[in-house]
């Protein structure tokens, strides 16, 4: 049902109309991609290639997809919505899927890795505990906090944001160390695999810039050791300036975590841009120029790309406010009805 609403919407032209919105408004649309892949996983789902090559194609005719670093250097607003392509993590499909794709359609974009995370060959701990939760269902665990939780049989993404939103709650010592006891217990196979430093290198090569996600892909509002926060920030950048040879500009928050030292150590150790995953779109800096932006992005992850064309057009923002709206102007009805009877 939910594919045949956004595919009618998508064919009926609305993307026209909201285009004329976005350039009217002058905003940009920061995709934010994970995996690109037809591998299946119900809690964490790829992004399917095909549905990846067809928004990509999209885009190609009716986008300005440029590299996010130039964004800011940008004299105007071009004559169609302005686009930049953001990756995070580091997978190795990006190089063997997304990346074919975006040279066919000559579509720049760069790539936020985790230093630490390359080095080891493992995906964020989100990733890990996705692929132990399915290989356990049915079975009772111990939570970090000592609490025992029985995992469903059937287990549906709103228990696995649960579960993430406990551990999230952890400082980030504890919940690694309770992360690492369980990988043993994921079957390898299943947990993705990260591109190697050659790799990453490679990409590099071919014009994809290597961006920070923090050493170990920590919530960086979580740490309250400077020390460890200005590993996992400059650190970063260090690491990846000495493996690839390029100077990083972007650094992306894990999962948009930060607070005000976190944010003033980015912008110190020397990033251009500081990226959120807040699911909106970005203003176009225009009349001013500045040493350090930060910048928010939609998140791309749905299998239809009509859908997701619809949304990094500021569609689901839009439905998400009329809804809002609606609710709220029956709520001021009942309350009014209410108070008649006072």
């Amino acid at each position: 049902m939910r594919e045949i609403f956004f595919s009618l919407i998508h064919d009926l032209g609305i993307p026209v109309i909201l285009r004329r919105t976005i350039i009217k408004n002058k905003c940009i649309s920061i995709l934010m991609f994970h995996r690109v892949s037809d591998e299946y996983d119900p809690l964490w789902p790829p992004l399917p290639i095909n549905s990846f090559r067809f928004l990509m194609k999209e885009l190609s005719l009716n986008a300005c997809v440029v590299r996010l670093e130039d964004i800011v250097n940008l004299n105007e607003y071009p004559d169609k919505p302005l686009v930049a392509l953001s990756f995070d993590d580091g997978y190795a499909d990006f190089l063997e899927n997304a990346l074919p794709i975006l040279r066919d359609f000559n579509l720049p974009a760069h790539h936020n890795i985790c230093p630490n995370l390359i080095d080891r060959g493992l995906p964020p701990w989100t990733q890990i505990l996705s692929v132990f939760l399915q290989h356990n269902a049915g079975k009772s665990i111990e939570l970090p906090n000592e609490e025992i939780y029985k995992i469903k049989n059937k287990f549906k993404e709103s228990d696995f944001i649960s579960i993430c939103e406990r551990l999230y709650a952890l400082n980030n010592e504890t919940r690694d160390t309770w992360i690492n006891s369980q990988i043993k217990q994921a079957p390898a196979p299943k947990i993705p695999k990260l591109m190697n430093w050659g790799q990453i290198r490679e990409c590099a090569k071919l014009g994809i810039h290597i961006g920070s996600h923090g050493m170990n892909h920590s919530n960086m509002s979580k740490i309250v050791d400077i020390n460890v926060l200005l590993d996992e920030i400059r650190g970063s950048k260090n690491k990846i300036y000495k493996e690839v040879g390029i100077e990083p500009l972007i650094f992306a928050f894990p999962n948009g975590l930060y607070n005000s030292l976190s944010m003033q150590l980015v912008r110190e150790s020397g990033y251009s841009i500081a990226l959120l995953c807040n699911d909106m779109a970005a203003l176009f800096p225009e009349g001013h120029r500045e040493k350090f932006y930060v910048f928010s992005r939609i998140n791309i992850c749905r299998t239809n790309w009509k859908e997701e064309d619809l949304r990094l057009l500021g569609f689901h923002q839009m439905l998400k406010g009329w809804i809002k709206r609606l609710f709220f102007s029956r709520n001021q009805k009942t309350r009014s009805k209410k108070s008649a009877f006072r």
